[in-house]
């Protein structure tokens, strides 16, 4: 059983969890704790807004006045913007302790999302033993 881990996203110690959160910390007392969980979200923002260009982009290819290479050059911005859509990827991170009457949602920065997963990989297989 393991009783202290630490990291740069917090620390358990005796039946309690700190956390550093915007260089403060919180402290968490394990003994009402339920679940702990850490969640990676796909982000679909800067995909919609790729399809969306594109999508635009081919209404200007229904204007038969523009010359010939600017029709080429739009259709190839066009197609890159479609094929960058469904490639392009971006994650939110949050980390959630649940409680027995509430819960604390964090979001978790890109570069300390490994530190978070690890933590709540320590608290779940703490709770196992």
């Amino acid at each position: 059983m393991i009783n202290t881990y630490k990291n740069n996203f917090g620390e358990l110690n005796q039946g309690k969890l700190n956390l550093i959160i915007n260089d403060q910390k919180q402290t968490i007392n394990l003994k009402n704790l339920v679940k702990i969980r850490f969640v990676k979200r796909q982000k679909y923002h800067a995909n919609y807004i790729a399809f969306l260009l594109s999508i635009y982009f081919l209404l200007f290819l229904k204007n038969n006045a523009l010359p010939h290479y600017i029709q080429i050059i739009i259709s190839s911005i066009t197609a890159v913007l479609l094929v960058a859509s469904y490639f392009f990827k971006t994650y939110q991170y949050r980390f959630m302790v649940i409680r027995k009457n509430d819960f604390t949602e964090i979001i978790v920065s890109k570069k300390m999302s490994k530190d978070a997963e690890n933590l709540a990989f320590q608290i779940n297989n703490l709770e196992k033993s």
